[in-house]
């Protein structure tokens, strides 16, 4: 089976910590590439090849995550990709302005490893077509 690549642009540790443990739960070949900021979300764009999945934190460090999406969906190879922003944020304004952006979705970070193995067997099937073999299906 081919890896899969999910792009995660979030400054927290911890986020990545948990996805990371969600991801080996799953075993489905997927590998978790993380930047940090909004520049080296941009930069990873031009310098690295497309990933198949990308989750987007609308607050970054150094800018807002919408600004990135806006700039991935200007360039060629992300067109097409989905971008899920991924943020602790319910405001309906920042779920519309995602939307508007060319956000594919919008997810409410979940809590704790439940939560996030749980996110990760909907992702894996949902948008990368990966069945997770550790998880059973995403209901259970």
């Amino acid at each position: 089976m081919t890896q899969r690549v999910i792009l995660l642009v979030d400054d927290s540790s911890a986020v990545e910590h948990l996805l990371r443990a969600a991801l080996k739960k799953c075993g489905a070949p997927i590998d978790l590439h993380v930047k940090r900021t909004a520049e080296e979300a941009v930069r990873h764009a031009v310098d690295a090849p497309a990933p198949d999945l990308i989750l987007l934190d609308i607050s970054l460090p150094d800018g807002n995550g919408l600004v990135v999406l806006r700039c991935l969906r200007l360039h060629p190879p992300y067109q097409d990709i989905p971008i899920l922003m991924f943020s602790s944020s319910h405001a309906d304004a920042d779920m519309q302005r995602a939307r508007a952006q060319g956000a594919t979705a919008y997810l409410i970070k979940p809590v704790g490893l439940a939560g996030y193995s749980s996110l990760i067997g909907q992702l894996a099937e949902r948008w990368l077509c990966v069945q997770c073999a550790g998880l059973g299906t995403p209901e259970q």
